[in-house]
């Protein structure tokens, strides 16, 4: 899938997303908006691969990607009756991982980015005043902009001349698809406006992978996002 092709989809997915919501409007609670931080895990199989075989060919210790931070905002409408709610999000996830190690360098970089909607049920008979359980899931794109960048600069002291050996490698893994989530999700009402959220719960992505070539970064490289999350958000409801 192009870059092209994914923002088409991308674009296509949030104007559904304003449909749904315009179409509950009439029958629907409050409309909200909920920024939001998030910390999960990352598979990253074939990413995680390549650094340990870069590990071991140069002696090096470069950090595998195991988890990572994230951060987005929601917009959403409850439904009345207390019966839950529908929305989208965007969001980010962080991934990277560095190093130096004598004339050797690599960066590796992997941020992705979702859209996601998403639809939310409250557990009724779980609730307090103050605190509402429930339980959902989300359905979107994940497109990531990915690249390893390796480099070896080396100065050899000379007469009259130094020798500057300057070699480097790139390369771009970048790819979108399809992105799931399913949560549990806690809410704790803070005010007449304000609530705080905290969602756990399982993501999963279709992203493909790619072989790179190179004497430094050669083999297959893809970025899975497909982990545990949590996230914690502070939500404003603009309605009654």
């Amino acid at each position: 899938m192009t870059a092209r092709n994914g923002r088409v989809k991308t674009v296509k997915l949030m104007a559904a997303a304003f449909v749904l919501l315009l179409a509950t409007s009439a029958s629907a609670g409050s409309l909200w908006v909920q920024p939001y931080g998030s910390y999960g895990t990352y598979a990253m199989g074939d990413l995680n691969r390549a650094v340990a075989d870069y590990n071991s060919n140069f002696g090096a210790s470069l950090d595998k990607m195991n988890a990572g931070p994230a951060y987005g905002i929601a917009f959403g409408r409850d439904f009345e009756h207390k019966a839950g709610s529908i929305g989208f999000a965007l969001e980010r996830l962080d991934g990277s991982s560095s190093l130096s190690h004598g004339d050797y360098s690599i960066d590796v970089n992997v941020p992705a980015y979702v859209v996601r909607l998403f639809l939310k049920g409250d557990a009724p008979w779980l609730e307090t005043e103050t605190f509402t359980l429930a339980v959902g899931g989300s359905l979107g794109i994940i497109s990531t902009n990915s690249d390893v960048n390796w480099r070896y600069y080396h100065v050899e002291p000379g007469d009259p001349e130094p020798t500057i050996t300057d070699i480097s490698e790139s390369g771009d893994f970048s790819s979108s698809g399809a992105y799931f989530d399913w949560f549990v999700s806690g809410e704790k009402r803070l005010g007449e406006r304000l609530v705080a959220v905290l969602d756990l719960g399982i993501r999963a992505n279709t992203l493909s992978s790619k072989q790179l070539e190179g004497d430094a970064i050669g083999g297959r490289y893809s970025s899975d996002y497909a982990g545990l999350l949590a996230r914690l958000g502070l939500r404003y409801k603009f309605g009654r």
